[in-house]
């Protein structure tokens, strides 16, 4: 059975667990492999409730006396689970059993304070924690446990900080991925410290599970439940854009490429974990992969999962399928009326209502979503409205910003001019600091050309820094600023020439070369094309591009034999495709 279970074989992990319950039916490991299967390959959390309580009965009889077993069982099936409050409710009870036996164990306490964590009982888990620090003062986990519910119920303050700094400290070289994590939480004013901290968090972590093979103790050390908690937060830094310049190959942001790596893991551990896919679906529609996110979201659209109808409605908006997309919303009101509760269910209800031209039925659901979020209807919010985590019906910033300008939008379309800029003042206002500043920036600088103030948005594009996420999308808007009113054609292609100086990279020159075709260049435009085509030279895309700037400017003896050079490597049958309809 473990052999089956180490080669990630389960259909004769279950066969043989089978096998080994009928010959011995107390058999505690195989009874806790055919749960593991229950909850990790098939995603059967209903089914695992009772299999749990069986298994509960059956320690009872076969090791009542040994806590460390009933601990460990349930520190495996709790992080697995996906936080279903059903199995945690067992698994609490598990812990609930081990205390009995030895009340004085401070593991034990401590368990139990992690179980409320993962229940978001915060007090309770605080008594759970100060209470085994008395018992045991250098216990590590305790002291963390305790910041770190510190920092979910009440927030950053400063003895939080002095607490964390001393943890540190004490923990020497093996460092613990979960004060990284916490760490990560109090530097969300600086992302880039915030992200190493959650980089550092992932590498520790992976590191304890390379000697394991695939079983129960590796599952318990994977602790999909943590890694999920990572990529939330590595979410946060996430950019708001989903275009084209901000989601090719080399320009991936940091938070979706790590947050893809992590999730990847989890989820060959736990195929069926239904958290983990529906947050790798989440990063696949914010890389722009909206194939993929339909093809993964599909794999848990049976379960009574809300959110994932939510990501599906998403997900049709982008296509711009408005008709399907509301049908998802009515799907979701279905299953569970609760989701009106919900700010992103009137968010994008507001999205599908804009799109049928129903402007003010489409504002007044904008700001229902506000309102959810604790904004009123002038747009003040305190900041610390959205970093709550406590508030899970809320949004995050880069949701919370979408929404901020949907409404300045809707205002615009309303021609209520002052309504719009008093809502730009506030949102220039309170996410200055954050780490969207960029996105602000260039979302703004489009609303401030719709009301014709051109030198304005020209000014908040240019403080767009290299360095920034938003850079790319900046200086394009800005190109076609000075293309489309100033009909300054050497401004527009200087504005990707600027791009190239700051981040060389093959779509910068790919930018650069279409710019230059778009002016009427073609010279400089191969020119732009061979910098790119020496980065990868077996970009189908750019080859059929430079051999068009080649036809372009009548080179067709260059653009000829380029072609027949190219078709001749394997691999390029799409090109050759491609070819065969010009000629035709």
């Amino acid at each position: 059975m473990k052999c089956h279970l180490s080669s990630w074989n389960y259909y004769d992990t279950m066969e043989t667990a089978t096998m080994v319950l009928t010959f011995e039916p107390s058999n505690l490991e195989a009874r806790q492999v055919k749960i593991l299967m229950l909850i990790v390959k098939d995603g059967n959390y209903a089914g695992s409730v009772t299999a749990l309580q069986y298994l509960f009965k059956t320690i009872e009889k076969v090791e009542p006396a040994n806590g460390l077993i009933f601990m460990r069982m349930s520190q495996l099936f709790s992080r697995i689970c996906g936080r279903k409050q059903s199995i945690l409710s067992e698994t609490y009870h598990f812990v609930e059993k081990a205390h009995k036996i030895a009340p004085t164990n401070p593991d034990y306490i401590t368990e139990l304070g992690y179980q409320c964590i993962l229940m978001q009982k915060y007090k309770e888990a605080t008594k759970w924690f100060k209470t085994a620090s008395k018992i045991d003062n250098t216990s590590l986990y305790a002291l963390c446990g305790l910041t770190l519910c510190q920092v979910m119920d009440t927030g950053v303050s400063e003895q939080v900080l002095q607490q964390i700094e001393f943890l540190s400290e004490i923990q020497g070289e093996n460092k613990m991925p979960l004060l990284l994590s916490i760490s990560s939480k109090i530097h969300q004013d600086d992302p880039e410290k915030a992200m190493q901290f959650l980089i550092e968090a992932s590498e520790y972590h992976f590191r304890n599970l390379s000697t394991l093979p695939y079983g129960l103790d590796y599952l318990r050390e994977l602790n999909p439940d943590f890694l999920l908690e990572l990529v939330k937060e590595w979410l946060k830094y996430s950019p708001v854009d989903r275009d084209a310049e901000m989601i090719s190959t080399d320009t991936l942001h940091p938070a979706l490429r790590h947050s893809a790596n992590i999730l990847d893991a989890a989820i060959k551990a736990c195929p069926g974990f239904v958290e983990g896919l529906y947050s790798l679906a989440k990063v696949q529609f914010l890389t722009g992969d909206l194939l993929a996110a339909m093809k993964t979201l599909h794999r848990i659209v049976d379960s009574a999962y809300t959110d994932a109808h939510l990501l599906i409605a998403q997900i049709y908006i982008e296509q711009k399928h408005y008709t399907k997309a509301a049908q998802c919303l009515e799907i979701c009101l279905s299953i569970d009326f609760k989701v009106r509760d919900h700010a992103i269910f009137h968010s994008l209800q507001g999205i599908i209502l804009k799109n049928q031209q129903l402007y003010e039925d489409s504002l007044k659901s904008f700001l229902t979503a506000m309102s959810i979020c604790g904004i009123n209807h002038n747009g003040n919010n305190p900041m610390n409205t959205f970093n709550s985590e406590s508030n899970r019906n809320s949004l995050n910033i880069t949701d919370l910003l979408t929404l901020y300008l949907e409404v300045i939008n809707m205002h615009v379309l309303l021609n209520q001019q002052s309504e719009a800029l008093k809502l730009i003042q506030i949102v220039s206002a309170e996410f200055s600091s954050t780490f969207v500043k960029g996105s602000v920036a260039v979302a703004l600088a489009h609303f401030y050309m719709q009301l014709g103030n051109f030198k304005k948005a020209v000014d908040l594009l240019e403080i767009v820094s290299p360095n920034e996420p938003y850079y790319i999308r900046a200086k394009t808007k800005t190109a076609r600023f000075y293309l489309e009113h100033k009909k300054d054609r050497l401004a527009y292609a200087q504005c990707f020439k600027e791009q190239v100086s700051s981040n060389p990279v093959p779509s910068s020159y790919l930018m650069l070369g279409d710019a230059y075709m778009y002016i009427q260049e073609p010279d400089d435009a191969i020119e732009a094309y061979k910098q790119a085509h020496k980065f990868n030279s077996r970009d189908i895309l750019l080859i059929s591009k430079l051999g068009r700037a080649y036809v372009k400017t009548h080179q067709y003896k260059k653009a000829i034999s380029y072609y027949q050079e190219v078709i001749e490597t394997p691999g390029n049958s799409s090109l050759k495709l491609c070819l065969l309809n010009k000629f035709w």
